[in-house]
């Protein structure tokens, strides 16, 4: 059921009663006022910016933000969301609010995932100013430390796109400790500093306490011990003055005799109200969030909402004539802690009894999960909590959805075997994607398969067999999984066809091609695809898509183009049905196999479109596999830093799983080792233990070729020659041409760099190499150059001069000094000092004498001036033409010739597009060297 829009702010906002009595005022917040002031007209000038508003509970947050919206010259387009403190938080929820405020209320809102409508729809709606003399955006998204995963996804999406917004974005949130891997702090870490600022609330001083007591009665001994007694909490403070006249005493000169703990004062206050109004506050707090009027009425007594003006008026609960909730969370807790057990259950009872009476599509399942915990009701939570899982994982939510299945576990006990079986699979499925594989996960697909077993359905023990095998796979421990992926193979082959004997048949399919049985696996696909299309209903869609992965995968591996069109189905098919781990392994395996063809250009665009759907869809394991595949991808663009800094960026992140930290491992050990660093001997080792732990081929091939690259620019042959024998004792064709090529030319660079004991490590034999490196390989080295050159490949083209010049080519000289100044641009410092080894360092040349104001053009990568590079990094920053026209003293005439330059140089067609590419490549905004002449690498070995 969805929520009900609030008017004015749920927490803080004005009460509904012109009696009510006056709130603390606001002290001491003049200074966080005009910052967020401040902040509005940096949004109207210069574009989006975020601010946190910080502090303990009470200290006044949202009270700052209410004073600060009530200041915004009318009309304001200020829009509210809200993240509430539910045991499972809603999927999207302070998204979802925004969304049905800006965009109105969609079908089916409460029951379906609109991915589309909560991202792109949002992005389009706030991408257009709001009418009116205010020309930005504010929203406010209250108690930011209860956020769900998504909405932190969410938050990430829009802050990536900051700088073209008209918005300001106020956030409050709690400055307590947050635990480890609390969706916050990914969010946080990622967004603009330039853009975010964050405002620390403080206590109020002696002083601001006493000037609150003013007016109350309380004399200036009783005003100290006011502030001794609360250090200034604002909350506490105000609810002391409100109930001083049960502390002070008959008369203002009575003693004071202010309770011992602020707790006590909260639960004295709440016991002056009469029984009625009490029954309806504990109504109220056993909800989570605010309640529509119309809901409260038909689960309260007649009784209790006739009290609801009372609350109001004694300002106990605030709202309009659509919501309630309490004044302040720390009220509302005080309220439930003193219910006792069987009075909190009976209250989540009378809640559930009318939202299951509700329409089956307006059900809030992630209320009803919530109710049903807090009511003990296990009937209820195995029944609602799967349904909700489902709901939050086809939002992405799968962390969301992991909880609301723990719950559904936690009541599983005594439960028929089908069903705590169900409960268990699909519970360390989703865990498994949300948090990794870990042992409960695999305890949990064990108990689930002995429970199907004991329930007699061999389908699904064989389809918990296949999950255990793809467990035991991201764990790195291929042995195990091979185990378990036979087993199940042979319990389902006795089986009638099914969805999860397709399934079993497509994993073991895969797991033939990861260790280079290529025909064996092509069989296996085509197996599984038969049963699949045998079973015909959506259930083998997985299975379907698994196989075509594969089959295009392998293909393409192989140096055929015809596999794309099998991975591009499989991409759709996923995308299709909702199968989120399917289309994350189809956007992987297609930027691999573009890249194995030298489309550097499309594997681009596939990483980026699959890093935004892996982060999209809370995978975070897949999207550091998937950033180390766009590490090597920067490493075959010639891009040496750029490679580094990325994959130290997956290296760095804790508790990454061994067969996800493969990628990057391998092109910082290449990248380290072309480059000159210390590191790439000891990452190149890391990365060998962890592939041979897993065991998977065609991990260890692209990983064997790598370790003869960094051997032999780290003149080490014992490695390069180890490898070079694993390579050529594998199956014939199970090497790919690409890899192949690779393989010889290193070995033909070790000749070329005097790399010892190499002359007699293997070749390959019999594998027809992409045209430049079979030139090489066949001692063709100056047409190889001038081959690798046409296609971008730079710096293979430099050794391969250096080779020409070692063949006492008349054109030596000029090869050596053409050579040496690629390897300086590229920061080639290891092929540099090979030179100087050798002897071979050319002589300086004379500097061409090239002068003028298009000098800052020849070093930029892009062929920007200094002009445009400055322009640039003032649309960085998300200043418009008009501002940028301002800081440089130029006309916006000058400044839009300038920003189009920039736009046509970058090969983008708008900000929008530009400030995506800044996010993705930062370096573009670095200074560096650059050859104007340099075609851009596309379709590069």
């Amino acid at each position: 059921m969805p929520r009900e829009e609030v008017p004015a702010a749920r927490r803080g906002g004005p009460a509904g009663s012109a009696s009510t009595p006056q709130r603390l005022p606001l002290l001491e917040r003049a200074a966080a006022l005009a910052s967020l002031q401040a902040a509005w007209v940096d949004a109207q000038a210069h574009g989006g910016q975020i601010v946190f508003v910080a502090g303990e509970a009470g200290l006044g947050k949202s009270s700052l933000i209410q004073a600060f919206v009530a200041g915004l010259p009318a009309p304001a387009a200020v829009v509210f969301g809200w993240c509430d403190p539910m045991h499972t938080p809603r999927p999207l929820g302070p998204v979802r609010d925004v969304a049905r405020r800006l965009l109105g209320h969609a079908p089916g809102d409460a029951g379906m995932a609109d991915e589309a409508r909560h991202f792109d729809g949002l992005l389009q709606r706030l991408t257009r100013r709001p009418r009116g003399a205010n020309r930005v955006h504010v929203l406010v998204v209250e108690d930011l430390h209860w956020i769900d995963q998504r909405s932190a996804d969410w938050l990430q999406f829009i802050g990536r796109r900051l700088a073209l917004l008209p918005l300001l974005i106020v956030a409050s949130l709690r400055d307590d400790p947050r635990p480890p891997g609390h969706p916050l702090d990914a969010a946080l870490a990622v967004l603009p500093p330039a853009r975010c600022q964050r405002i620390a609330l403080q206590p109020l001083s002696a002083a601001a306490t006493a000037l609150a007591a003013v007016g109350t009665g309380l004399d200036a001994a009783a005003a100290a011990a006011l502030y001794r007694l609360t250090a200034g909490h604002p909350f506490f403070v105000q609810e002391l003055l409100q109930h001083r006249h049960a502390v002070v005493g008959a008369g203002s000169q009575a003693p004071l005799t202010l309770p011992h703990t602020l707790a006590d004062a909260l639960q004295a206050r709440l016991a002056d109200q009469p029984p009625a109004l009490r029954d309806l506050l504990a109504l109220v707090a056993s909800a989570p969030s605010a309640v529509a009027r119309r809901l409260l009425q038909q689960v309260a007594t007649r009784g209790e909402v006739a009290q609801v003006d009372e609350a109001l008026a004694r300002r106990l609960l605030l709202g309009a004539d659509r919501a309630l909730q309490f004044r302040h969370e720390l009220l509302r807790l005080a309220v439930l802690e003193r219910l006792p057990l069987v009075t909190r259950r009976a209250l989540h009872r009378r809640w559930l009894d009318v939202l299951l009476a509700l329409p089956e599509a307006e059900q809030p399942l992630d209320l009803i999960v919530h109710h049903a915990r807090g009511a003990d009701a296990g009937d209820l939570l195995l029944r609602h909590a799967p349904r909700a899982a489902t709901l939050a994982a086809a939002f992405g939510a799968h962390r969301e959805a992991a909880e609301h299945l723990a719950a559904a576990v936690e009541a599983s006990a005594g439960a028929p075997p089908e069903v705590a079986a169900d409960v268990l699979e699909r519970w360390a499925y989703e865990s498994s994607l949300a948090h990794g594989v870990d042992a409960r996960a695999l305890a949990a697909r064990q108990d689930a398969a002995r429970l199907w077993r004991q329930a007699g359905r061999l389908d699904k023990v064989g389809d918990n067999l296949a999950g255990l095998a793809r467990m035991h796979r991201y764990l790195g421990q291929m042995s195990q999984a091979q185990t378990y992926v036979t087993q199940a193979v042979a319990l389902l082959a006795a089986q009638p066809p099914s969805a999860a004997q397709a399934g079993a048949l497509a994993l073991q399919a895969q797991f033939l091609w990861l260790q280079g049985d290529v025909a064996a696996s092509e069989a296996g696909c085509r197996q599984a695809l038969q049963v699949a299309q045998a079973v015909g209903d959506v259930t083998s869609a997985t299975s379907h898509s698994d196989a075509l992965t594969t089959l295009g995968t392998a293909r393409m591996l192989q140096g055929d183009a015809g596999g794309e069109p099998l991975l591009r189905e499989s991409l759709a098919l996923a995308l299709r049905h909702g199968l989120h781990v399917q289309a994350a392994r189809a956007y992987t395996n297609l930027a691999e196999g573009l890249m194995a063809l030298g489309d550097l250009a499309r594997a681009d665009t596939v990483i980026a479109e699959g890093l935004a759907f892996d982060t999209a869809h809370d995978f975070g394991r897949w999207v550091d596999y998937l950033v180390g595949r766009q590490a090597q991808l920067r490493l075959a663009q010639e891009r040496f830093t750029d490679a580094l800094a990325i994959a130290d960026g997956v290296l760095a992140q804790p508790d990454g799983q061994a067969l996800m930290r493969l990628p990057a491992l391998v092109a910082r050990a290449c990248a380290a080792a072309r480059v000159g660093r210390t590191d790439a001997v000891p990452t190149m080792e890391e990365a060998v233990a962890a592939a041979t732990t897993a065991g998977e081929v065609q991990e260890l091939i692209t990983l064997r070729v790598a370790q003869i690259e960094v051997a032999v620019l780290c003149g080490d042959p014992a490695p390069a020659r180890q490898a070079a024998h694993w390579l050529a004792g594998l199956a014939p064709g199970a090497v790919g041409p690409r890899a192949c090529g690779a393989w010889a030319f290193w070995l033909a660079v070790a000749e070329v760099a005097e790399t010892p004991d190499l002359a007699d490590a293997p070749k390959p034999d019999g594998q027809e190499l992409p045209g430049p490196f079979a030139q090489a390989t066949a001692g063709q080295m100056d047409e190889a150059a001038r081959s690798f050159d046409a296609v971008g490949a730079q710096y293979f083209a430099a050794w391969a001069r250096v080779a020409v010049a070692r063949q006492r080519h008349p054109l030596a000289a000029g090869a050596l000094r053409l050579a040496d100044a690629t390897f300086a641009r590229l920061h080639a410092n290891a092929a540099r000092d090979t030179l100087r080894r050798l002897g071979l360092a050319p002589a300086p040349s004379a500097p061409a004498g090239r002068r003028g104001p298009y000098a800052a053009a020849r070093q930029h990568a892009h062929g920007l001036t200094a002009r445009e590079q400055q322009v640039l990094r003032l649309v960085a920053e998300g200043l418009d033409n008009a501002a940028i026209a301002e800081r440089l003293h130029r006309s916006r005439r000058t400044v839009e010739n300038h920003v189009s330059a920039v736009l046509g140089k970058l090969q983008v067609r708008n900000r929008l597009e530009l400030v995506l590419r800044l996010q993705r490549e930062p370096w573009v905004l670095r200074d560096g060297p650059a050859d104007p002449d340099r075609p851009r690498p596309s379709t590069a070995f």
